[in-house]
């Protein structure tokens, strides 16, 4: 009973927020979808298609592994601060990415859906173009080591103006 509630209330975080956000894209999925007509519906599967074609150009079945991936690491490491069993860490983190993993397609689904509401077919056409070009496919796997260099270059800015802006404060003072 007592490895039930710690598998449970491990659980309980995690999917609360796993939940939370399946929802709000629901909700998401009900506006938009409530406003279509029969007619515009066939349209929007092939532009669907279309974006999950984009999206798999872009490499986002493969981000939503490394997040599940991060993100199940984080949780471990949370449950070994708070003293968890090791074999409950394993149990709760490998029901959660089987969870995960099995939900991914439908995560996709919503996703494409959305780019294909916010791209016209001829745009998606385009974009699946220049991401199946080899300057777009350099694009694409270029993506996670300039995120990393962009952050530092970010951090290291905001870590100038932080300066600045204590030095005019403490100039002003005086």
């Amino acid at each position: 009973m007592a490895i039930e509630k710690l598998i449970f209330s491990n659980l309980i975080s995690t999917k609360t927020i796993f939940a939370k956000i399946m929802s709000l894209t629901a909700i998401t999925l009900f506006a938009l979808t409530s406003t279509h007509t029969i007619a515009h519906a066939s349209t929007l599967a092939g532009s669907t298609a279309s974006a999950r074609e984009l999206l798999i150009l872009l490499n986002v079945p493969t981000l939503l592994e490394e997040t599940i991936y991060t993100s199940l690491e984080d949780a471990k490491a949370d449950m070994v601060k708070r003293g968890r069993p090791q074999e409950t860490i394993n149990n709760v983190t490998n029901a959660l990415k089987a969870e995960m993993m099995a939900s991914m397609p439908a995560l996709i689904d919503e996703i494409a859906f959305l780019y294909a509401r916010s791209f016209t077919q001829v745009e998606l056409d385009e974009l699946i173009k220049f991401y199946s070009s080899p300057t777009g496919q350099k694009f694409v796997a270029a993506q996670s080591s300039l995120k990393g260099t962009q952050s530092k270059i970010l951090r290291d800015w905001l870590d100038d103006v932080r300066e600045r802006t204590r030095y005019r404060l403490a100039s002003a003072s005086t």
